[in-house]
């Protein structure tokens, strides 16, 4: 599993806070809201902003006129249909396949490597084939990749291996993510105070709707890919520019 660390300081919290100056009676609450708030930002995003080692699997399309034979196409034919491919062979791509990395930004001073496997397998003695890098793009610091290799539909035939996101610094055991962009940190302030005054009804500020067994909270205005995740409208918004297009896992 990813490494997850607090997006924002306990002073960039309280700070917004009617919390007195040296009053430390809720910082151990506060550090687990902003830990919690960080964990639903990355859960609605599919984005995980720790700097880290990934091995992110996807599903692949189909994009070129050659139909591929994943019965009779052995590693050697992947491998030429590669080369024939981007050395300007007659295996035309119709289209580019877009991929979002579920971290940025790429540091790409580490190890980048993008692999196809019409077999999901990625080792033994299956078909794949490491993609040269003429046939692809990599956006680093928003971390998405286009590429444009010839690929046949279906369910975790990519992996893309890489190092990503940000460097966690400051008070040991509370190491934050003081470099990562100021909208993604203002989301995660925003959705700590929802979550701190959320033991306050009367700031909650929201529509709720009792059910058996609890109150589920529902914000007006809350739309598209943030329903359900718990953000708050403002938090969302801040947000939707680091939804990741297509999920990719570690």
């Amino acid at each position: 599993m990813p490494t997850t660390s607090p997006l924002v300081t306990l002073d960039e919290v309280k700070c917004h806070l009617p919390i007195r100056k040296g009053n430390v009676d809720f910082d151990d609450r506060l550090r687990s809201l902003i830990l919690l708030a960080t964990t639903q930002i990355e859960q609605a995003t599919k984005r995980n902003f720790t700097e880290q080692e990934f091995f992110a699997t996807f599903s692949a399309r189909s994009n070129t006129r050659r139909v591929l034979d994943l019965i009779g196409d052995d590693r050697a034919t992947m491998q030429a249909l590669s080369d024939d491919f981007h050395t300007g062979g007659t295996s035309t791509v119709t289209r580019t396949t877009t991929l979002t990395l579920p971290s940025f930004p790429v540091d790409e001073a580490q190890t980048f490597e993008v692999i196809y496997d019409p077999f999901g397998a990625f080792s033994g003695n299956r078909t794949f084939v490491v993609i040269n890098a003429n046939s692809y793009t990599l956006d680093a610091d928003k971390g998405i990749l286009y590429l444009r290799f010839p690929t046949s539909r279906g369910r975790r035939r990519l992996r893309v291996q890489f190092t990503g996101g940000f460097p966690a610094t400051g008070d040991a055991g509370f190491e934050t993510l003081v470099t990562a962009p100021d909208d993604i940190k203002l989301a995660c302030t925003f959705q700590t105070i929802y979550l701190f005054k959320k033991m306050d009804r009367e700031n909650l500020g929201s529509k709720e709707n009792k059910k058996a067994g609890g109150t589920n909270v529902k914000f007006a205005g809350a739309s598209g890919f943030m329903k359900g995740s718990g953000l708050t409208p403002e938090a969302s918004s801040l947000l939707t520019a680091y939804k990741a297009l297509l999920k990719g896992s570690s």
